[in-house]
């Protein structure tokens, strides 16, 4: 209960007050403070150990979002841990492309984070410079009913890329496990594109149990659609995620920017 009442503070600010004082200066560095308060207790990450995809050995790269090392292990199967560079997608984008050469990879993208403009933004650097060829999937793949990309347009411009490209490294970047949850209950009747998920669950609305068990069915969406098709590719495929996702520690859900807490 104590750890738990650490994380009220910062949801009440992340949730109810920060969108009408962000305008005031030191109100990022107030809520990083908050972050912290709230992650008091948390086993955290080694982060000597950090490294970028650029530093492991691959041919494909698929990467499935916001997708937490112990609801694969649960869901999936058994796999190795390795400790990744970011807390959140625009702090995975930062850290690792904003330098290196990638001009051998075919990026595959279901994220909008990764458009052009929002890529420069963060990295500085022009996406096309940056790899060989982008699909930007989220485009002409996006699911407005569900706010969105589904796994299925994202894998067949996968088998597409690698039909034009087969010489190439390829990146295919899944949106689920990342919230919203796809057929399931647990969504906000507000915005199903939304972060009001979590919200939910911070207030007590969704309980703890169904949401972990949402966020396992949505690994096992994505996982079923495209297990078989990635065993297919040619080359060594690894499998990973851009960030974790607090799942209940301290009262907490969803993730934050540069948070080390181990998830």
């Amino acid at each position: 209960m104590k750890t738990r009442l650490l994380s009220r503070p910062f949801a009440w600010y992340k949730w109810y007050l920060c969108d009408h004082v962000k305008h005031v200066r030191g109100t990022y560095r107030f809520a990083n403070l908050l972050d912290s308060i709230s992650q008091i207790g948390m086993e955290k990450v080694n982060e000597a150990n950090a490294k970028g995809i650029e530093h492991y050995d691959w041919d494909n790269l698929v990467i499935l979002d916001g997708c937490r090392l112990d609801t694969f292990k649960s869901t999936i199967g058994e796999c190795r841990s390795r400790v990744a560079l970011a807390g959140c997608t625009p702090e995975y984008i930062w850290e690792n492309f904003s330098d290196g050469d990638y001009d051998d990879v075919v990026y595959v993208t279901g994220n909008p984070q990764l458009s052009p403009e929002s890529f420069r933004n963060k990295t500085g650097r022009r996406i096309g410079d940056v790899f060989h060829e982008v699909f930007h999937t989220y485009r002409y793949g996006w699911d407005d009913d569900t706010g969105t990309t589904r796994p299925e347009p994202v894998l067949e411009d996968l088998e597409t890329a690698n039909k034009l490209f087969p010489e190439k490294r390829k990146v295919a970047h899944f949106m689920q496990p990342h919230i919203p949850f796809l057929d399931s209950d647990v969504r906000s009747p507000y915005d199903s594109g939304s972060r009001n998920v979590w919200r939910m669950a911070e207030m007590g609305i969704y309980g703890h149990n169904e949401v972990k068990r949402a966020y396992s069915d949505n690994l096992r969406y994505v996982w079923d659609r495209i297990s078989d098709s990635l065993s297919e590719l040619d080359g060594r495929t690894l499998v990973t995620s851009d960030h974790g996702n607090f799942l209940g520690e301290n009262g907490r859900y969803d993730h934050t920017d540069y948070s080390r807490a181990k998830r």
